[in-house]
């Protein structure tokens, strides 16, 4: 039987290759010429049986000209759907290179301007991936930087000042010297000791502001365990005098056992120095200064009160600035550069620890410095 043709008009097809193929190998699968239909077809063929007997073959053809038809119309397909996923893909990788691309680009000429000293812009980009952080992370440096320019500026003009003050002192006295030849004995020797105190003071500062200088470009490198409580009976022992001098009492309490921290002794030793020197100055003659050095929860704690005159609570807050002065005739006065408790703060800070400061005013004041003990 044929569904195209009559099969008594055609001939006997049991020797065709796929019929062949078919009854060899129980399926056959040819491409050729068909003489019937005088079309090149493609033929599958299969056996017609069962365990015992074999009654025949089923076989399935299509000329090839359609299966072209439907091979050139899937390729179309294939690639229409190629061309639009080239084309989607290229727009989608466009627009990704723009999102990233565009943002980039504004953080690469904020960072130019950054990079001229220009931190008043910042970059407004609220996005929650890399380049959000990213963004951020530049706003905070040029925050960072700002502040710091800043405080560079105040530093440079305040030392300025302050290096300008005795300088021109010494200037004017010694331009008096010399004008007045006839100058009596007495008068000259009151101008040289002006001259000399502005040297002491001028030597002072340009000590602390190395001091500063330095601390703050240290690390911890040079640290080795060192006992507080030697550093402090230490310091006692060199500001005595000055406290017998104005009839003070100091009052030292430390534990028996050492108390020791890992840090350099030298900038501990001038931590002590100085708030032991600031308590002196600012004690009314009569008063009394106390040191005293405990230890609670793996800490050290080093307390230097005083009943002295006190802080305002409003220039507590600015108490460890740079050349920050309460009262500044009176710190003149008494020989103070403003440094003394901005060197303190950094050296607690290298050290890894916590001042604070309570004060009364009219009652006095209670510098207390927090530092990590080493375990032995």
């Amino acid at each position: 039987a044929d569904s195209q043709l009559d099969p008594v008009t055609m001939d006997n097809h049991h020797d065709r290759p796929e019929l062949q193929q078919a009854h060899e190998s129980g399926l056959g699968v040819v491409t050729r010429f068909s003489e019937t239909l005088s079309k090149s077809m493609r033929y599958m063929a299969m056996p017609i049986d069962d365990v015992n007997h074999q009654y025949g073959f089923i076989r399935v053809a299509l000329p090839l000209s359609l299966i072209d038809q439907r091979l050139d119309r899937l390729r179309n397909i294939v690639m229409v759907a190629a061309s639009l996923t080239a084309i989607i893909a290229l727009l989608l990788g466009f627009w990704i290179a723009r999102s990233f691309a565009v943002p980039l680009s504004r953080m690469t000429n904020m960072a130019q301007l950054y990079s001229e000293g220009d931190y008043k812009q910042r970059l407004e980009i609220d996005r929650q991936d890399e380049i959000g952080e990213l963004a951020k992370t530049l706003n905070l440096f040029a925050e960072t930087a700002a502040q710091r320019e800043a405080t560079r500026r105040d530093f440079i003009a305040n030392a300025s000042h302050e290096l300008k003050t005795p300088v021109t002192a010494i200037q004017g006295i010694t331009e008096t010297l010399l004008e007045d030849a006839g100058m009596d004995e007495e008068t000259r020797q009151q101008f040289l000791q002006k001259v000399n105190g502005q040297s002491i003071r001028l030597s002072q500062l340009i000590s602390d502001l190395l001091a500063l200088s330095r601390l703050e470009s240290s690390g911890a490198e040079s640290f080795e365990n060192v006992d507080l409580k030697e550093i402090i009976e230490r310091s006692c022992k060199v500001l005595q005098p000055f406290a017998k001098e104005k009839t003070l009492s100091l009052d030292v309490q430390c534990p028996e056992n050492k108390v020791v921290i890992s840090g350099d002794e030298e900038s501990l030793n001038q931590l002590l120095i100085n708030l032991l020197d600031n308590a002196i100055k600012y004690t009314p003659e009569g008063g009394k200064v106390t040191v005293q050095l405990s230890t609670y929860h793996e800490q050290a704690i080093v307390e230097v009160e005083d009943n002295g005159i006190g802080i305002e609570p409003a220039e507590q807050q600015r108490i460890f600035e740079r050349f920050y002065r309460v009262d500044k005739a009176r710190s003149k006065t008494l020989g103070g550069t403003g440094l003394g408790l901005s060197i303190v703060k950094h050296i607690v800070i290298r050290h890894q620890g916590h001042i604070a400061l309570e004060s009364t005013p009219g009652q006095g004041s209670l510098f207390r410095v927090t530092l990590p003990l080493v375990s032995l």
